[in-house]
């Protein structure tokens, strides 16, 4: 088995995002359905955005989140659902992102645990699967909410990042802090999937402000 680099790590992983994000905006119908087509991947079902506007922003967004895994500064990223002027967190799917192997000693190859990704595949077929749900426990936000994806990042990399013209065209805004204000007592947790492969180690979860 050939060496295993980032890139083709980071597609991978950049991939269940994309996808993730793609198919939680269709569940929480804050655009109209009408701009979502439907589509398969790794078997199983999922919407996708053809809006440019919105395609546009999620593209730029997984641009500056692979920069920051080519970083190694890369913590977590939250599809954030807010009220329309943005003053109240409603929602949130959160991505923990751990141990994100830049490469795999190909003499180490037959210590793989899934040398072929296999499990890895059905892991991110079950993200797919399990985002679909989401409508059955929360409402839909309805086209008045707003969105955003937010970076978690080091001070260093987010420094580095505003700085670097090849991200002068997305607008970077710092916030206080991406973690939760509100008390945990006031949250419902709905846990979607912990993966562990070979390739990386992500946390995903979905909360809703009580």
């Amino acid at each position: 088995m050939s060496t295993c680099q980032l890139p083709y790590a980071d597609s991978i992983l950049l991939e269940l995002l994309e996808v993730a994000i793609h198919q939680v905006l269709y569940q929480k119908s804050i655009y109209p359905e009408t701009i979502f087509v439907l589509k398969k991947k790794y078997g199983a079902p999922v919407h996708v955005s053809r809006y440019p506007p919105l395609n546009s922003y999620i593209n730029d967004s997984l641009i500056a989140i692979k920069d920051l895994l080519l970083r190694k500064q890369l913590k977590s990223v939250h599809v954030c659902f807010f009220n329309n002027d943005y003053s109240k967190l409603l929602e949130r799917l959160v991505f923990n992102v751990q141990n994100v192997f830049s490469e795999l000693d190909p003499e180490k190859a037959d210590q793989m645990s899934d040398p072929y990704l296999t499990k890895l595949q059905e892991s991110i077929r079950a993200v797919c699967l399990r985002l679909t749900t989401i409508s059955a426990h929360t409402k839909p936000l309805g086209e008045e909410a707003a969105f955003q994806i937010q970076i978690e990042t080091t001070e260093s990399a987010a420094a580095s990042l505003a700085d670097d013209p090849d991200h002068d065209h997305f607008p970077w805004i710092e916030i206080e802090d991406c973690k939760l204000s509100q008390d945990p007592t006031s949250v419902e947790l709905l846990p979607i999937r912990n993966i562990k492969s070979d390739l990386f180690e992500v946390e995903m979860f979905y909360q809703k402000m009580e």
